[in-house]
C-alpha cells in the first residue's frame, strides 16, 4: 500500500501537545521599553546664540556653509597683485542662505578693488565714419561731467559763431581776398586780349565759355570770307588763332588753382577767426582731462571739426552732438546687477566693470533668455554690443560671478557651463550640527529674515527653526542649508506676530504657524484598533497614509508561489517580496522538511507601485502573527524593511511616517494612544515634529525599536520570540509547530493523491 493513515500518535507529539497546553510566554512590562522622548527631537541651546534677537545679529557675520573654499576660489580668481581679466565663476547656492548677499560682500573686499576701478565709457560719433558711433574710455567717476561740458561748450558756440562768421571785419577781409583774386584774373584776361587782339584774334565770351576767331580791320572775319583767301593767308591765320587757344587754355587751367587758393586763403582767415573761441571753450576741458590720451583726442577732433564746418559752411554752420551717450563705470571692483534685468543691463553692467566683477543672480535671467544669450556670447566673445545697433562692439575685461541655487542654474540651458565659466563651485548644502554651524544657520536666518522685511525673531524662535533645518536634512545631526521651508514658516509667523501688534516673533508663534499649516492638510483617517487581533498589523512609511495589512494562512503545496501578495499588476516588487518572505521563513523554520505553506497578503487601502516595495516589515509581522496565532495589540504601528535574515533595516523619511501615522490618528486628540515600532537603525534619524514630542510626554504616542523581526514581533505581541527548539509556547517554537503541521499535512494530501480511487464493487464475471 502506499498509503498508510496515520496514528493519533503521529498527528501531535507527545513535545508538541506539550507546548500547546504550556501557557504562552508573555514578555516581561520592562523588557520592551519605548524611547524616552527626549530622544524624539535634538534640541539647539537657544541661550548658546549669542544673541536675544535677530536685531541684533551683524549683516556681515553671516555666511553659508562651507564658504572657505568658495572664497578660495573667489581669490585665485581675483588675485591681488594684478586683476585677471575673464575669470568667470559659477556659484551653486542652497535657497535661502544668502549666497548672494555673502559673495557680493567677499568680493567687495577683496584687495584688488582699489586698482580695478572700472573707467566711464563715451559713445560718441565715429571720426570720418557717418552714421557710426565709438566708445572711448573715461576716467572712472568723470563721464557726466566729460559729456555735460561737452555739450555746454557746443551750445554756447552754436550761438556765438554765427555771429563771429558774420562781423564786419571778417566780411571786409573776405571780400578783399575775393577782390584781389578777381582783379588778378582779370589781369590775366586783359593781357591775353591784348596779345591777341595784335595778331588780329579775338577772344570772345559765349554762353558755352570762350571762343577765339579771326579778324580784319577790328571786326571777326566770317568763315565763308576765310574761305575765300588764298592758302598760305588761310595758313597764318590759323597758326595765330591755335596759338592764342593754347594761350587761353593755360589761362583756363590756372583758373581752378587759383580758386582753390582764394577758397584756402579764405579758410585760413575763417579758421583765424573761428578757432581762438573755439580751442578757448574747450580750454577748461582740456586742462581738467590732460592725462587722458583717448579723451583729449576726442576735444581735438571736435574743435578741428567744428573749425572745419565753420569754414565750409560759414554763418550757417551747424554742430552735431560731441558729448554722446555716457555709461558710468562702477567706480569699484564689483557691480552687482538688479532687477529688472535684461540684455542692455547685461551690457552695460559687463562694461561698467572695467577689471572687476559683474555679479548676476542666477533667479534673475530665468525669466529673460535675451539677457542670458546676451551674457554668454559677451563671456565668449570678449566683447559686447549695445542694443545701438550703429555702436561698435567693445571688448570687455570684467568677470563674471553668476550665483543661484540648483534649480536656477540648471534652467541656464544652451550651453555647456563648464565651457564657459572657468571655475565652479558650490557652498555645502548640509553641515554636521553642532554648535559653530547651529549659529552660522541662525546668522543665516537672521539676515535671510531682515532681507524679506520680518520682524525680528527672539532666539528661541530661531532655535526652533533650526530644528526645522534638521528635519529637512533628515537626521538630526545635521542641518540643511536650503532655508526655504524655515523661512515660509517664519514669515508667517511674523504675519501673526503683526497682526497681534507684537514686535518680535516668538517661539509661540512658530509653532502656531507649523500647526496652523497642518491643520490645512490633515484630517484622521484611522483610529488603532480596540481590539488585538493574529495577522493584522499597521504599516507605517507609506506615501501620503498608514495601510493596513492582513495575512491569512493555511496549509499549501510546498511552492514559494503560494504567497500570494496584492500589490499593483505594473509593480516589480510583489514577485521579489513574495520571495523575500518565502526564503525568510525557509532559512528559520522546519529545516527537516519542505515547507508547504498557502498565505495571503493584502493591504487595505490597495498599495501604489510607488510603495509596492515598503511593507516588507509590516508584511512579515503579519505572517509571523498568523502562523503563531498570536494577535498583534490593536495599538501598534510598525514601519522598516526586513532582510531575509530577519534584520530591519532603517526607512527612509522615518519622521514623515511616524508624524503621518500621528496625525491620521488624530494628534493630540487621538481617542486611543498610538504605538509604532521602527528599525533600530532609524533611532539616530528621529527628529520629530515638538508636538509629537510633546505627545509623547504626555503617553500619546510610543516610539519602539527593534534590532530584528524577532524583537519586533516580542514588542508587537508582548510574547517572547525564543527560538523554534524552546519547550515553552515562545513566537517561534510555535511557528515552527504550526508549519511542521502543515508540512504533515501536504504529505498526507499528496499520499491520498496517489491511492488509486475505489469504487467499492466488484468488477463482474465474463
Amino acid at each position: 500500500m502506499f498509503f498508510k493513515r496515520a496514528k493519533k500518535s503521529d498527528e501531535a507529539s507527545p513535545a508538541v501537545a506539550a507546548v500547546a497546553a504550556a501557557p504562552v510566554a508573555v514578555e516581561k512590562p520592562s523588557s520592551h521599553l519605548p524611547l524616552d522622548a527626549d530622544k524624539l527631537r535634538r534640541l539647539t541651546n537657544a541661550a548658546k546664540l549669542g544673541f536675544k534677537t535677530t536685531a541684533d545679529v551683524a549683516r556681515s557675520s553671516a555666511e553659508p556653509f562651507d564658504a572657505r573654499s568658495v572664497w578660495e576660489a573667489l581669490r585665485s580668481a581675483f588675485p591681488a597683485s594684478a586683476a585677471k581679466s575673464n575669470a568667470h565663476v559659477l556659484i551653486t547656492t542652497p535657497a535661502g542662505t544668502g549666497g548672494v548677499r555673502a559673495v557680493a560682500s567677499h568680493l567687495a573686499s577683496l584687495p584688488q578693488a582699489i586698482d580695478a576701478a572700472a573707467p566711464d565709457w563715451l559713445y560718441v560719433p565715429a571720426e570720418g565714419r557717418l552714421g557710426e558711433w565709438t566708445a572711448i574710455p573715461v576716467p572712472a567717476g568723470q563721464g557726466k561731467r566729460l559729456a555735460a561740458g561737452i555739450t555746454a561748450v557746443v551750445a554756447q558756440l552754436r550761438n556765438t559763431l554765427p555771429y563771429l562768421l558774420q562781423g564786419e571785419d571778417l566780411t571786409l577781409r573776405r571780400t578783399a581776398i575775393e577782390s584781389g583774386f578777381a582783379a588778378v584774373r582779370d589781369d590775366a584776361f586783359g593781357r591775353l586780349r591784348a596779345m591777341a587782339h595784335a595778331q588780329n584774334v579775338a577772344v570772345l565770351t559765349t554762353p558755352m565759355g570762350f571762343a577765339v576767331a579771326p579778324m580784319h580791320e577790328g571786326k571777326v572775319v566770317k568763315p565763308e570770307v576765310l574761305a575765300r583767301l588764298p592758302q598760305a593767308m588761310r595758313d597764318e591765320v590759323r597758326r595765330k588763332v591755335e596759338s592764342v587757344e593754347a594761350e587761353l587754355q593755360t589761362l583756363l587751367a590756372d583758373v581752378p588753382s587759383e580758386a582753390g587758393g582764394q577758397v584756402g586763403e579764405l579758410a585760413e582767415l575763417i579758421a583765424d577767426y573761428v578757432r581762438p573761441a573755439v580751442t578757448s571753450g574747450f580750454e577748461g576741458l582740456a586742462k581738467e582731462f590732460s592725462g587722458a590720451s583717448e579723451v583729449m583726442a576726442h576735444l581735438s577732433f571736435a574743435q578741428d571739426d567744428i573749425v572745419r564746418r565753420a569754414c565750409r559752411d560759414g554763418a550757417a554752420v551747424t554742430l552735431p552732438d560731441y558729448g554722446g551717450r555716457v555709461i558710468e563705470g562702477a567706480g569699484k571692483t564689483l557691480v552687482e546687477i538688479q532687477l529688472p534685468i535684461n540684455a542692455a543691463a547685461i551690457a552695460e553692467a559687463l562694461l561698467r566693470a572695467g577689471k572687476g566683477a559683474v555679479l548676476i543672480d542666477a533667479a534673475y535671467l530665468d525669466g529673460s533668455p535675451a539677457a542670458w544669450t546676451m551674457l554668454l556670447s559677451a563671456i565668449q566673445s570678449r566683447r559686447v554690443e549695445l542694443p545701438n545697433a550703429a555702436a561698435q562692439p567693445l571688448p570687455i575685461t570684467s568677470s563674471v560671478v553668476l550665483v543661484g541655487e540648483p534649480k536656477s542654474i540648471a534652467q541656464l540651458t544652451g550651453y555647456t557651463l563648464a565651457s564657459v565659466f572657468t571655475a565652479q563651485q558650490a557652498f555645502a548644502a548640509d553641515a554636521p550640527r553642532n554648535e559653530d554651524t547651529e549659529g552660522a544657520l541662525a546668522k543665516m536666518i537672521a539676515v535671510a529674515a531682515d532681507d524679506r522685511g520680518l520682524l525680528p525673531l527672539d532666539a528661541a524662535a530661531v532655535a526652533h527653526l533650526i530644528g526645522e533645518a534638521a528635519r529637512a536634512a533628515g537626521r538630526p545631526d545635521r542641518l540643511s542649508a536650503d532655508l526655504t521651508a524655515p523661512l515660509a514658516i517664519a514669515a508667517d509667523a511674523s504675519r501673526a506676530a503683526a497682526l497681534a501688534s507684537r514686535s518680535t516673533v516668538s517661539e509661540t508663534d512658530i509653532q502656531a504657524a507649523l500647526a496652523e499649516r497642518r491643520v490645512a492638510i490633515v484630517q484622521p483617517l484611522f483610529a488603532p484598533a480596540a481590539s488585538s487581533l493574529a495577522g493584522r498589523v499597521l504599516a507605517v512609511g507609506l506615501a501620503p497614509d498608514p495601510v493596513e495589512v492582513w495575512a491569512t494562512v493555511r496549509p499549501g503545496n510546498g511552492a514559494a508561489a503560494d504567497i500570494a501578495r496584492a500589490a499593483p499588476a505594473s509593480a516589480d516588487a510583489p514577485g521579489a517580496a513574495a520571495a523575500m518572505l518565502w526564503s525568510l521563513l525557509a532559512s528559520r523554520f522546519v529545516p527537516s522538511a519542505q515547507l508547504s505553506l498557502s498565505a495571503a497578503i493584502v493591504h487595505e487601502p490597495p498599495l501604489t507601485a510607488g510603495n509596492a516595495v515598503r511593507t516588507s516589515a509590516a508584511e512579515a509581522y503579519a505572517l509571523f502573527s498568523a502562523l503563531a496565532e498570536t494577535p498583534i495589540a490593536g495599538s501598534f504601528a510598525a514601519a522598516g524593511w526586513v532582510s531575509p535574515s530577519g534584520a530591519l533595516l532603517p526607512l527612509a523619511g522615518i519622521n514623515a511616517a511616524i508624524e503621518s501615522a500621528f496625525d491620521n490618528n488624530g494628534g493630540r486628540d487621538a481617542a486611543r494612544p498610538l504605538s509604532i515600532v521602527i528599525p533600530r537603525a532609524n533611532e539616530a534619524d528621529l527628529m520629530l515634529r515638538a508636538d509629537v514630542v510633546e505627545a509623547a510626554r504626555k503617553g500619546k504616542l510610543q516610539i519602539f525599536t527593534a534590532a530584528d523581526i524577532d524583537e519586533g514581533l516580542a514588542i508587537l505581541t508582548g510574547v517572547k520570540a525564543g527560538t523554534r527548539t524552546d519547550s515553552e509556547p515562545t513566537l517561534n517554537r510555535l511557528i515552527e509547530d504550526r508549519l511542521v503541521g502543515f508540512a504533515r499535512q501536504a504529505t498526507v494530501n499528496m499520499i491520498a493523491a496517489q491511492q488509486p480511487a475505489r469504487t467499492g464493487t466488484k468488477s463482474a464475471a465474463p
